[in-house]
């Protein structure tokens, strides 16, 4: 019996590698937009930081409208755990700044 060395070996291992590695990027990314992580501060999940996010907020810290638990971690800008003025600054701030004027918080 003679045998012969397989010499396509080392290829197959190579193109199984590829496939696997590209499985794995496809199904990190489907993961990824699956989550749909939102935008910072975009409260309304409209996807523009603007005026209306902050209207929101301030109607749910009213007890005029109620935010959903979503919302309300989008809202908590600073992730102290409640929704108050300083994610209002820091929103405000944002806005500020991408409308091109400068932002000074007080301390």
């Amino acid at each position: 019996m003679h045998y012969v060395k397989d010499t396509n070996k080392p290829y197959k291992r190579f193109y199984l590698v590829v496939v696997m590695v590209l499985l794995g990027l496809i199904a990190i990314s489907f993961v990824s937009v699956l989550r749909e992580e939102p935008l910072f501060a975009d409260v309304n999940q409209d996807g523009v930081i603007s005026i209306s996010d902050m209207a929101l907020m301030r109607a749910h810290q009213l007890g005029n409208r109620k935010m959903t638990k979503k919302q309300q971690r989008i809202a908590d800008v600073n992730r102290d755990g409640e929704i108050n003025e300083v994610d209002f600054e820091i929103i405000r701030a944002v806005i500020l700044s991408s409308n091109g004027y400068k932002y000074e918080f007080n301390n």
